[in-house]
């Protein structure tokens, strides 16, 4: 699975990141876990709790498995487009993958993969 910052790169997807605020049952089952990491179902109620009480939330997501009706939406807002990261949580502190499957298509990824190679050589 991929996150909205991965996805705002790609052609023919929105450029525009919004916050849509709707209201879900304390007891709904949700899938919440770590970004890239195994997730568990527990109910909405568990992992705000959770969430509030993790000392370092970011990467942490809630997946809800089935549509939200419009009848549950009750605000969008339009959100800074500086919200998030670009790759993942604390990627200024690791080096980029420049292997074709991760860099494949990015912009300026043909230098970085042949950077890559002349440290490996």
């Amino acid at each position: 699975m991929k996150h909205s910052s991965w996805l705002k790169r790609k052609p023919g997807v929105a450029n525009t990141i919004v916050a849509v605020y709707f209201r879900i049952a304390g007891d709904e089952l949700v899938w919440f876990g770590r970004y890239n990491d195994t997730h568990e179902q527990i109910t909405i109620n568990q992992a705000v709790y959770r969430l509030m009480r993790e000392q370092n939330p970011l990467s942490y997501e809630v997946i809800i498995a089935h549509s939200i009706s419009a009848a549950t939406i009750h605000k969008l807002r339009h959100l800074p487009q500086t919200t998030g990261w670009r790759y993942f949580p604390n990627a200024h502190h690791s080096k980029p993958c420049a292997c074709d499957h991760c860099s494949g298509g990015e912009m300026k990824s043909r230098r970085l993969r042949e950077r890559a190679r002349k440290k490996d050589a």
